[in-house]
C-alpha cells in the first residue's frame, strides 16, 4: 500500500530548495524508501510538492513487528516457511519447528484463523503457501486479553492478499525454481467489490520437491563394551501443494455486514528415503543396516468461517460474532524396511519390513463474540468464546512374517483426544496525558481427555486459569518513547506430542507422544524504548514452568534411540532485540537487527539435574538499491549463533538471500530473479549435553535455490486486509 501525502502551499522560487529538502527529510522519517515529486512550476511559484512514501519491509508497531512480504524482491518464489526464517527472532530447529525466541510455544495465525496442525504438518503447509500470496506476516510477542492465552512465546499472524476496493483486481503469479530439483508455482488471487458485495478467492498449485541429508550418531554401553550407532539418511521429499479460498462479504446497511469465508488445501505429501547405519566398536564396523522409509501423506484440510459484525455508531462501537468449522484428515500409508549384513558384508538376518495405515480425523467447532466499546472515560473490549476439539487416530502397524503381514499389537494403538476450552475476557485502554495504560484479564477454563485404547492409558485434565495482563507507554518530546508491558500465557501439550504411538525413522530410530505431558505457564515481561518512531530496543523476559522440550532416552540393550517431549521444571529466557532502520544514500536503504539472548534451564543427568545456559546471538541485515529503469535490488544476511534447546547445544550458521526486480507495463508486470541461501550454509548441527544419551545429529537442507517469477495484476492491486481474528491455537 502506498500512503500519500499531498503539502499545499505558494512560495517563491528562493524557497523552492529549502521546501524540497524539507519535503525529502519528511519523507525518510515516513518511511525508507520514498520519492517526492516537484509538481509543475509556473514563474516564481511551485505549485505543491507531492510526497509518497512506501512501507519498510520491517516496521515495529505497537507491540508488534510486521514483516511486508510483498515489499520484498527476495521473497519471489519462496515459501511460507523460507520467509519466516528470516523474520527477528523466529528460528526453525532440525525437525522443522517454529521457535519465536527459542520457544516452541507460538500460534500460527493465517488471517486470524488458528491452523489446529503438528508442527511437521504446520511446516509442509507453510512450505507449499507461496510467499507471492503473503501481504504481511505480524509476530506479536505480547498479545493482549482479547487474544487466546494459548502460546507463551506469542503470536505469528500470516496476513493473505485481499482487497476491498471497488472494481476488480486479480494477481496472477508463476514461479520457476531449481535447487536439487526443480520447482514451481502458480497462483491466482482475486476479488470483485460491488456496492454492496465483495466476492474474494484465491486457486494455487505449488510443486515443492526437496531434498534432505541428515546424520546422526548414538552410544550405548554393553556389558562388555561401548557400541556407536552412526547413521546417514537420504530423504527426497515431494508436495503437490492444492490452495483453494473463497468468500463474500455482504454489506447489509451501514450498520450491518456479514460473511462467509472457506479455506481449503490438499497436501499431496510423499518420500522414499533410504538410511545406512553402522554399528562398530573399537573402531570396527559390527554390523551395517540398510533401511528404507516410504510414505504417503495426503492431507486435507476444510475450514468454514461465518462472521457477523454490527456498527453500533460512528464512533468505532461494534460486536462481532465467528462460528468456525475445521475439519482435517489424513491417510498415511506407508512400509520401514531393513536388511542387516554383518561385517564380512553378509545378510546376518532376515529381511524385515514393517508396514503402517494412520487414518486421522481432527474436528474443530468454534464460536466466539466480541465487544469494541470506545468510550470517552476509556476504550473497553469484552469477550467470550467456546472451542470444542475431538482427534480420532488409529495407528496399524503390520509385521512381515513368513510372507506374510501379522498386525504387531504391541506397536499399535487408539488414540482418541477431547478438548473443550471456554473463554471470557474484558480489557481497557485509556490516555492521561501523553501516558496510554492498558489493562485486561482472561480466564479460561480447559477440560482435556486423551486415551490411548490399546495401551490402557487416559489422561484427564480440568483447569481453570486467570491471564492478566497490563502496558504502559509514555512518549518523550516527540521523539522518544518508553514503553512496559507483562501477560501470563499458557503453552498447552500439541495432540501430536501426547499421542503415545511410535514414528518410526528408521530400526533403530522413532518418536514417541507423550500423554503426561503438563501445560506450560509463563509470565511474559517486555520494556521498550523507540527514538524517532523507528530505532527500536526491545528487553524481555520470560519465566516459564514446566518447560516443554525435546529429550532423547537410548535403549542400552538394542542402542535404539527415543525422542520423546517432556516436562523440564523451569525455563529462564532473556531477548534484546535491537532495530535500526537507515537511509544510507536517496537509492540505499538498510534495516539491520540484533538479537543477543540468554537462555538457562536444569538439564537431567545421571547424578540428577544441572543447570545449562547458553548466550546467542543472531544478527540480520537487509538491504534494498534503488536502481536506474525502476530495478531494485535486494539482498539479506542473516547469521545465528549455537543455542540451547531442549538437550542439545546447537551450532551457528548463516544465509544469503537476495533478489532483483523490474516492472514493466506501468507496474501491472513484475518478473523477478531470486536466490536463497547463496553459500549453502543453512544446517542444523547439535549435540546432547545430558549424559543419560550421548547423541549428536547434521542435518543439511536443500535451500540453495534461484526463481524466476512472474506477475502480473489486472484492475486495482490486491493488497493483505486483517480479517477479524479468532482466537485459536495451532495445536494437533
Amino acid at each position: 500500500m502506498v500512503a500519500t501525502m499531498c503539502i499545499g502551499f505558494v512560495c517563491k522560487r528562493t524557497f523552492t530548495q529549502a521546501v524540497y529538502t524539507a519535503a525529502i527529510l519528511l519523507s525518510g522519517g515516513v518511511a525508507a524508501c520514498s520519492t517526492v515529486q516537484a509538481q509543475e512550476m509556473t514563474g516564481d511559484t511551485l505549485q505543491g510538492v507531492k510526497v509518497t512514501a512506501g512501507r519498510r519491509l520491517l516496521e515495529a508497531k505497537k507491540g508488534k513487528l510486521v514483516l511486508n512480504v510483498d515489499k520484498s524482491t527476495a521473497a519471489a518464489g519462496s515459501s511460507a516457511f523460507d520467509v519466516l526464517q528470516r523474520a527477528p527472532g523466529i528460528s526453525v530447529d532440525q525437525n522443522d519447528h517454529i521457535l519465536l525466541k527459542g520457544a516452541g510455544g507460538v500460534n500460527v495465525l493465517l488471517d486470524g484463523k488458528m491452523t489446529y496442525m503438528s508442527a511437521q504438518q504446520l511446516a509442509n503447509v507453510l512450505k507449499g503457501m507461496p510467499a507471492e500470496n503473503i501481504a504481511s506476516i505480524e509476530i506479536i510477542t505480547m498479545p493482549g486479553a482479547e487474544f487466546d492465552a494459548a502460546g507463551n512465546a506469542g503470536v505469528i499472524n500470516i496476513i493473505t492478499k485481499k482487497s476491498n476496493r471497488p472494481g476488480y483486481a486479480v494477481q496472477l503469479s508463476s514461479s520457476l525454481g531449481a535447487g536439487h530439483y526443480l520447482l514451481h508455482n502458480q497462483q491466482i488471487t482475486g476479488n470483485l467489490r460491488l456496492q454492496k458485495m465483495n466476492f474474494f478467492g484465491t486457486l494455487g498449485y505449488n510443486q515443492r520437491k526437496t531434498f534432505n541429508t541428515r546424520s546422526a550418531g548414538n552410544s550405548f554401553e554393553t556389558d562388555t563394551d561401548t557400541v556407536y550407532l552412526s547413521r546417514l539418511s537420504l530423504e527426497p521429499w515431494l508436495s503437490r501443494f492444492y490452495t483453494y479460498k473463497a468468500g463474500a462479504d455482504w454489506y447489509i446497511s451501514n450498520k450491518h455486514q456479514l460473511g462467509f469465508l472457506y479455506n481449503g488445501s490438499l497436501d499431496d505429501w510423499s518420500k522414499d528415503a533410504g538410511a545406512t547405519t553402522l554399528l562398530s566398536s573399537g573402531g570396527k564396523t559390527i554390523q551395517t543396516i540398510e533401511n528404507r522409509s516410504v510414505a504417503i501423506e495426503p492431507y486435507y484440510n476444510n475450514a468454514f468461517n461465518l462472521n457477523y459484525a454490527y456498527k453500533y455508531d460512528t464512533t468505532g462501537k461494534k460486536i462481532s460474532v465467528d462460528a468456525d468449522y475445521i475439519s482435517y484428515r489424513n491417510h498415511s500409508d506407508g512400509f520401514l524396511a531393513n536388511q542387516s549384513y554383518n561385517s564380512n558384508g553378509m545378510p546376518d538376518d532376515v529381511y524385515q519390513e514393517l508396514r503402517f495405515r494412520q487414518p486421522s480425523y481432527i474436528k474443530i467447532r468454534s464460536v466466539k463474540a466480541d465487544a469494541d466499546w470506545p468510550m470517552p472515560v476509556a476504550h473497553f473490549k469484552a469477550g467470550v468464546k467456546h472451542a470444542a476439539v475431538a482427534i480420532d487416530n488409529q495407528f496399524r502397524y503390520d509385521s512381515l512374517l513368513n510372507h506374510a503381514y501379522t498386525p504387531a499389537e504391541s506397536l499399535s494403538d487408539y488414540f482418541q483426544y477431547t478438548e473443550r476450552i471456554s473463554a471470557a475476557y474484558a480489557s481497557a485502554e485509556r490516555s492521561f496525558g501523553k501516558t496510554a495504560i492498558a489493562m485486561g484479564v482472561r480466564v479460561e477454563h480447559t477440560y482435556t481427555k486423551g486415551q490411548a485404547i490399546h495401551a490402557g492409558i487416559t489422561t484427564e485434565r480440568n483447569y481453570t486459569n486467570l491471564f492478566p495482563s497490563f502496558s504502559v507507554e509514555q512518549p518523550f518530546h516527540n521523539r522518544h518513547s518508553l514503553s512496559f508491558s507483562l501477560s501470563r500465557r499458557i503453552n498447552r501439550p500439541s495432540y501430536a506430542e501426547l499421542n503415545p504411538v511410535r514414528w518410526y525413522a528408521d530400526k533403530y530410530s522413532y518418536y514417541t507422544g507423550n500423554p503426561t505431558l503438563r501445560p506450560e505457564l509463563t509470565w511474559l515481561f517486555a520494556l521498550s524504548y523507540t527514538l524517532m518512531n523507528k530505532y527500536t530496543a526491545t528487553l524481555s523476559y520470560n519465566r516459564l514452568n514446566h518447560f516443554i522440550s525435546q529429550t532423547v532416552v537410548t535403549d542400552n540393550v538394542t542402542g535404539t534411540v527415543a525422542r520423546q517431549n517432556a516436562n523440564f521444571s523451569h525455563q529462564n529466557r532473556w531477548d534484546l532485540l535491537l532495530l535500526a532502520p537507515l537511509r544510507v544514500a536517496t537509492f540505499w536503504n538498510l534495516t539491520a537487527t540484533a538479537n543477543p539472548s540468554y537462555t538457562a534451564y536444569p538439564v537431567m543427568q545421571k547424578r540428577g539435574a544441572l543447570q545449562k545456559s547458553r548466550i546467542a546471538l543472531a544478527l540480520g541485515l537487509n538491504q534494498v538499491f534503488t536502481l536506474p529503469a525502476g530495478i531494485v535490488l535486494e539482498l539479506n544476511g542473516r547469521y545465528s549463533s549455537g543455542e540451547l534447546t531442549g538437550i542439545f547445544f546447537t551450532s551457528s550458521y548463516g544465509m544469503l538471500d537476495g533478489g532483483i526486480k523490474k516492472s514493466f507495463l506501468k507496474n501491472r508486470f513484475d518478473l523477478k530473479l531470486s536466490f536463497s541461501d547463496a553459500f549453502h550454509t543453512n544446517r542444523f548441527k547439535g549435540y546432547s549435553v545430558s549424559d543419560l544419551s550421548f547423541y549428536n545429529y547434521h542435518f543439511i537442507s536443500d535451500t540453495r535455490r534461484v526463481f524466476i517469477t512472474a506477475v502480473y495484476r489486472l484492475g486495482g492491486k490486491v493488497n493483505g486486509v486483517q480479517n477479524r481474528l479468532t482466537d485459536e491455537q495451532k495445536r494437533l
